[in-house]
């Protein structure tokens, strides 16, 4: 759960709540309340909102970019992520899983061996569009 979505589910409780005592006040007192209360929630739902709307722009480049990088590539999750010289991990693995999920972007089970052990690393790579085939 994000911190935005945990404090837009926390404000909508809080402003619930507040309604309930509304019913017990006078008409300027319940006016006064409701002020409050809407005067909250316009804000705070704005601000959620362009912030999602700003996350959603950055994971939306971060796709092209990532796409752009793997077009006669196979590189390992680290690579993209060294190669496009981002501070937060969580918006290149979003980026890419969402690229992955749209069938923008295959991945494939690389073997090699080191010191004798065979390990297994995912290769991400551009899945070839019917134009490039």
């Amino acid at each position: 759960m994000t911190i935005e979505l945990f404090l837009s589910l926390l404000n909508f409780a809080l402003a619930v709540g507040a309604l309930i005592p509304i019913f017990f006040l006078g008409d300027n007192q319940k006016r006064i309340v409701a002020a409050v209360i809407i005067s909250m929630l316009i804000p705070t739902t704005g601000i959620v909102w362009y912030r999602l709307q700003q996350h959603e722009a950055i994971v939306v480049q971060l796709e092209k970019e990532i796409e752009n990088k793997l077009s006669n590539n196979i590189w390992t999750f680290d690579q993209i992520y060294n190669e496009l010289h981002y501070d937060s991990y969580s918006l290149v693995n979003e980026a890419l899983f969402r690229s992955v999920r749209n069938h923008r972007v295959d991945h494939k089970i690389i073997p090699f061996q080191k010191d004798g052990t065979i390990l297994q690393v995912k290769g991400y790579f551009r899945k070839p569009t019917e134009k490039n085939q």
